[in-house]
């Protein structure tokens, strides 16, 4: 039984350690069948390590942050999310997880459950992190495709994938689409030795990652005020 956790978040930075995610939005699939979808909006941890470009880059003013879901009940509606479709302490029953250059997601995530003094986030998933972002590239390169940058809302768009960008649930909607034609489009073989080069375990389950080379988007990371 393949069970897929497609998701995203938004956030206040670049920094799974010192930002916070403000959203969270999944996308439970059990063998290609839709199960539910999930949308949550969170309300930070901290208030000092806001970054105003990530705030304008969501639309999101600050003054709404303070209705948002408290962190910590946040955590728990999640977890209960999780629960209905894994067994936690079964080895062999965890979501594969799939976003769009998820890595930046995954470690988010990973952090969001050690702010909430847990250490399983490894329980409810397998670190086969399955990214879309990759088979783009690969998909570019086969067929000399051409475009301005690697990011999703690009790759929609050339596809015909609508997208209305950064609101986590819009997001993941669209890479669900855009996961699913690139798999179709290419041979299966190629699809097979692309996620064969993916790294196995892509997220530390005892150490976030605190430096991330490029943003969610995938492309390169400029200061806020560039």
């Amino acid at each position: 039984m393949a069970k897929l956790l497609y998701f995203d978040v938004e956030t206040t930075g670049l920094s799974p350690y010192k930002n916070d995610i403000i959203q969270f939005s999944a996308i439970v699939e059990i063998d290609n069948v839709v199960k539910e979808e999930f949308n949550l909006f969170i309300k930070p941890f901290d208030f000092t390590n806001i970054e105003a470009r990530a705030l304008a880059v969501n639309n999101t003013k600050l003054e709404e942050l303070y209705n948002y879901t408290p962190p910590k009940l946040a955590f728990l509606a999640i977890e209960e999310l999780l629960s209905k479709y894994i067994k936690r302490r079964d080895k062999n029953d965890k979501f594969t997880p799939v976003a769009y250059n998820g890595k930046f997601d995954l470690d988010f995530l990973s952090g969001f459950w050690k702010k909430n003094n847990s250490t399983f986030f490894g329980s409810w998933q397998n670190w086969q992190l399955l990214d879309p972002l990759v088979l783009w590239r690969y998909y570019r390169l086969l067929n000399n495709v051409t475009t301005i940058n690697n990011k999703l809302a690009t790759a929609c768009e050339f596809f015909g994938i609508p997208l209305k960008a950064h609101d986590a649930m819009e997001d993941i909607r669209a890479t669900r689409k855009l996961h699913k034609m690139l798999c179709k489009l290419m041979d299966p073989t190629v699809v097979q030795e692309v996620r064969d080069l993916e790294p196995q375990v892509l997220v530390d389950p005892d150490q976030v990652n605190l430096f991330n080379e490029e943003t969610k988007d995938g492309e390169p990371v400029t200061q806020v005020g560039d």
